[in-house]
């Protein structure tokens, strides 16, 4: 029997009777695991249910004979789905394709390959408008080749893409870390353990579960790591996934095993030292308006840790550095002028206030 078959057949029997990856707790962002105050570091698993069959595609013209093929191109999948684009629809608006295994480009049937797969069809114009779509359920299955044809008069003269997708979600891990600094920065990576060795993603998630940054590598072998700053909660939600599920993070890969999810922090500097010297002056205002406007998740100048260098932020500056009188506090600059122009209208008011003397009656 093929290697890879039989590794099928294998897990499908040793995960017999065991919870499905699906049902783990902690695989969504809603229902991520919340790790004991502090801890930074937790030992884990990526289950997987079916690893997903290695296939082959081919497009067949109107004389029933394949006359394009493909073996690994698709974005879907875990790397061994194929995909094939700009296929111009056979006469009276048909389209057809085969689907079988790796080691088949004959699509005789003699492969080894079983599992589920779903196939996307776009068609559209010769102005790349789009058309229409249609969506193909299948299961490969040893020695089988599945043959795909559908038609509508609408589509005569289109051209259409084709991508395959031949893995389902399995499992993804979701760790909500709490009780870190905020503004700290921070490092987070996988790393093997001993009885496994995975091909991982991380991903770190905003408090509303949109995907902040991921990696794929930057760790040890294949293993990830990432960098930024801890939010203004204290909280960072990072998710582990496996090879070919980087963007999506809902489970789309095949692998399975053991690992190590890790989060170390850096020292930090006061509250608004915005060029790390671990002091307040008029330095961190230079910082500061040299990044204005900035966004992303591992800026030094981001006091309040929501991703964007802004007025806000230098507010945080301006109340943190308490040692300088007033006259030395430099104004924004041009950069910065019109979105603090309500900060500095607040400020003249109350400095007028200020000055106003109470009369006694």
């Amino acid at each position: 029997m093929h290697a890879r078959a039989a590794a099928v057949l294998a897990l499908l029997a040793a995960t017999a009777g065991l919870a499905s990856a699906q049902d783990e707790a902690g695989n969504t962002f809603a229902n991520a695991e919340i790790l004991p105050f502090g801890d930074t570091s937790v030992m884990a698993e990526l289950l997987t249910d079916i690893y997903g069959p290695d296939l082959y595609l081919g497009v067949v013209d109107e004389f029933g004979n394949v006359f394009e093929e493909d073996d690994d191109g698709s974005p879907f999948g875990d790397g061994y789905a194929p995909a094939l684009y700009n296929v111009p629809v056979n006469p009276g608006g048909e389209i057809a394709f085969d689907v079988t295994g790796l080691e088949d480009p004959p699509f005789s049937g003699t492969h080894f390959e079983y599992g589920q797969f779903e196939v996307f069809v776009n068609l559209y114009d010769d102005q790349f408008n789009f058309i229409d779509s249609v969506h193909f359920d299948g299961f490969i299955e040893e020695e089988l080749v599945l043959n795909f044809f559908d038609s509508n008069p609408l589509w005569d003269g289109a051209l259409y893409d084709i991508e395959v997708n031949n893995a389902f979600p399995n499992d993804v891990d979701f760790f909500r870390f709490s009780g870190l600094t905020p503004g700290e920065s921070f490092t987070a990576e996988t790393l093997e353990v001993e009885g496994g060795f995975i091909d991982t993603v991380l991903g770190w998630f905003d408090e509303n579960g949109d995907l902040i940054a991921s990696a794929d590598e930057g760790g040890e072998f294949n293993y990830s790591k990432l960098s930024g700053v801890v939010p203004a909660n204290g909280e960072v939600v990072l998710a582990v996934s496996g090879f070919g599920d980087l963007d999506i993070f809902d489970g789309s890969h095949p692998f399975m095993g053991p690992y190590e999810l890790s989060i170390t922090t850096g020292v930090a500097g006061p509250i608004g030292d915005y060029d790390g010297d671990l002091d307040i002056d008029a330095d961190d205002y230079t910082a500061w308006s040299n990044a204005y406007g900035g966004t992303g998740a591992e800026q030094a100048e981001d006091g309040n840790g929501d991703g964007v260098v802004n007025a806000a932020d230098y507010t945080i500056w301006r109340d943190a550095l308490g040692t300088l009188s007033a006259s030395t506090v430099p104004e924004p600059t041009s950069a910065g002028l019109a979105a603090l122009a309500v900060f500095a209208f607040g400020t003249r008011i109350l400095g007028r206030e200020a000055c106003l003397r109470v009369v006694p009656a």
